[in-house]
C-alpha cells in the first residue's frame, strides 16, 4: 500500500493524464511490491518442510493469504487513488485544479492541522482509556496452568470428556466412602520367612541367578530351572544364631512352583529327617501341630534375557523343641524350587539334597566338540549400531568411507537392546566353535 501510494503521488508530478498515471504507477510499484510479498510468500511456504503437521499447515495458508493481498492491492488500490483524487480533494470537498498539489496530500494536512489543536486531550483521553482497561483486565484475570480448554472437537482431550459423559460420577458409581486404591504394595523376598518381613507381603519376587552351566536357548525361552532333572532344588539356610534359652524353634519347608502340596509325596518325612538334622524334637500340643499355608505367587525375573515366571508358593510349618539350648539350630528353613528358574539366593543358604516331586526323565548326552589348535584360531571384531550399504565401482576399489552410517533406530539404553547384545555374546551358535569371548556388555551389569 505504500508503495503504491508513493509511486501514484510521483506520478502526478510527472504525468497528468490518469490512464498514464496509473501505467506509469503500475509498471514502477508493480515489481517492487511484487519482490517483497514474494520473499515474505517464500518464507512461509519454507515451512512445508517442517515435521509438524500444524506448522506446515501455517506455511501453506499464510503464503496464499499474502498472495491474495498483493493481488487485491495490486487491483483496488491504485484506481482507488485515483477516485479519491477526484471526489476527495481537500478537507471541503473542492474540486482540483490542475498544477496543485496533490489533493490526497493536502487532505491529510488539513486533518492533521485539525488533531494538533487537541493533541493534548486526545493522549490524555487515550492514556485514561488504556489505564481503566488495564485496571479492569486485573480485576476480571485468573491464570490457570491447566489444559487449554479451546480444543477442537476432534481433539483427544474433548473426544475423552465426551466418553466420560457416558460414566456416572465417581460419588455416585462407588459411593461417598469409596477410598483410593493403593499406589503400592508390599513385596517380599522369597527367601523371607516369617516376622516382621514377612507381614502384609501382596507377593514374592527374587531375581533369577545365571547359571554359566546351563545353554540358553531362544527357542524354549528357558533359564537356569531346577525342572531339567524332575526334582526341586532345594536349599538351607544357617539356623545358627542367638536365640537365647528359646525352647522352640520353627521348621519350614518352602515349595515354589508346586500346584499342591500333593505333588510332594514325602512332605512329613522330610520335615521329621530337618527335625533330627539340627537338633530338634516334636513337641506335644495344638501349637506344634503340621500347619499347611498357601502363600502369595512369586514372582521370578530375569534381567539379562528379560524372562519372568509367576509362580505358586506353598509352606509345611512346625514348632520343634530344642533338645540342646547351646547346640540346637535357633530355626530350619528350607526353600525349594520345582520346575522354576533358580533364585539369587545370599550366601548364607547352601545347597542340600535335592527333593523329587515327579518321575525324573532320561535326557540325551551333549557331544562336547574337541578342542581346535590355536593356529586355527580367526580373531572377529563384531561391532552394533552400524547401517552397512555397500558399494561397488567399476572402476577401482569400493569407497569404504561411504559404505557405512551410523543406524539411527539404534538406542543402547533400551534393555532390550542391552539383552540382545548380551544374548549375541553368551547364544555363540556350537558349530562356530567360539574358543572364547570379550564382550563389555557381560560387565555391565
Amino acid at each position: 500500500v505504500l508503495l503504491y501510494g508513493m509511486r501514484w503521488r510521483e506520478s502526478g508530478r510527472r504525468l497528468a493524464d490518469p490512464a498514464e498515471r496509473l501505467e506509469w504507477t503500475y509498471r514502477t510499484a508493480g515489481p517492487e511490491t511484487l519482490a517483497a510479498s514474494a520473499v515474505m510468500i517464500f518464507g512461509f511456504l519454507g515451512n512445508l518442510i517442517s515435521s509438524m503437521k500444524p506448522l506446515r499447515q501455517l506455511g501453506l495458508i499464510m503464503a496464499v493469504v499474502m498472495m491474495t493481498a498483493w493481488l487485491l492491492v495490486s487491483l483496488i488500490f491504485p484506481p482507488l487513488c485515483h477516485v479519491l483524487e477526484m471526489y476527495f480533494t481537500g478537507p471541503l470537498g473542492h474540486a482540483a485544479k490542475p498544477g496543485t498539489r496533490d489533493n490526497r496530500e493536502s487532505w491529510s494536512d488539513a486533518w492533521t492541522r485539525r488533531l494538533s489543536r487537541w493533541r493534548i486531550t486526545i493522549a490524555v483521553s487515550s492514556a485514561l482509556v488504556l489505564l481503566a482497561l488495564f485496571a479492569w483486565s486485573v480485576h476480571w484475570m485468573t491464570t490457570d496452568l491447566g489444559t487449554s480448554t479451546h480444543l477442537a472437537s476432534t481433539h483427544s482431550l474433548s473426544l475423552g470428556k465426551a466418553v466420560l459423559t457416558d460414566f456416572d460420577a465417581l460419588d455416585d458409581a462407588l459411593g461417598l466412602g469409596a477410598a483410593t486404591p493403593p499406589g503400592a504394595a508390599p513385596v517380599c523376598g522369597v527367601q523371607d520367612f516369617g516376622g516382621a518381613a514377612h507381614a502384609g507381603c501382596s507377593m514374592h519376587w527374587c531375581e533369577v541367578a545365571a547359571d554359566p552351566n546351563f545353554a540358553i536357548r531362544r527357542d524354549a525361552m528357558s533359564r537356569p530351572s531346577s525342572a531339567e532333572n524332575g526334582t526341586c532344588k532345594c536349599f538351607a539356610a544357617d539356623g545358627a544364631g542367638l536365640c537365647g534359652h528359646d525352647e522352640r524353634a520353627p521348621v519350614v519347608h518352602r515349595y515354589v512352583g508346586l500346584e499342591s502340596l500333593a505333588d510332594v509325596p514325602d512332605a512329613r518325612a522330610a520335615l521329621d529327617d530337618t527335625l533330627r538334622t539340627n537338633g530338634l524334637s516334636i513337641g506335644s500340643g495344638p501349637e506344634y501341630e503340621v500347619t499347611n499355608a498357601t502363600l502369595e505367587p512369586a514372582l521370578l525375573q530375569e534381567w539379562e534375557m528379560g524372562y519372568k515366571q509367576l509362580k505358586s508358593v506353598h509352606e509345611v510349618r512346625i514348632l520343634g523343641i530344642r533338645d540342646d539350648r547351646v547346640r540346637s539350630s535357633c530355626n530350619a528353613y528350607k526353600l525349594c524350587f520345582c520346575g522354576t528358574y533358580l533364585c539369587r539366593l545370599e550366601s548364607s543358604w547352601k545347597a542340600v539334597a535335592d527333593r523329587s516331586y515327579r518321575s525324573p526323565e532320561r535326557r540325551l548326552q551333549v557331544r562336547q566338540d574337541a578342542r581346535i589348535r590355536f593356529s586355527g584360531v580367526a580373531s572377529v571384531d563384531v561391532v552394533f549400531g552400524l547401517d552397512i550399504e555397500p558399494t561397488t565401482s567399476v572402476i577401482g576399489g569400493a569407497n569404504l568411507e561411504n559404505s557405512w552410517a551410523f543406524l539411527q533406530t539404534f538406542d543402547i539404553r533400551r534393555p532390550w537392546t542391552q539383552r540382545n547384545m548380551y544374548q549375541f555374546c553368551a547364544e555363540a551358535p556350537a558349530e562356530l566353535r567360539v574358543e572364547g569371548r570379550r564382550c563389555w556388555i557381560e560387565d555391565f551389569r
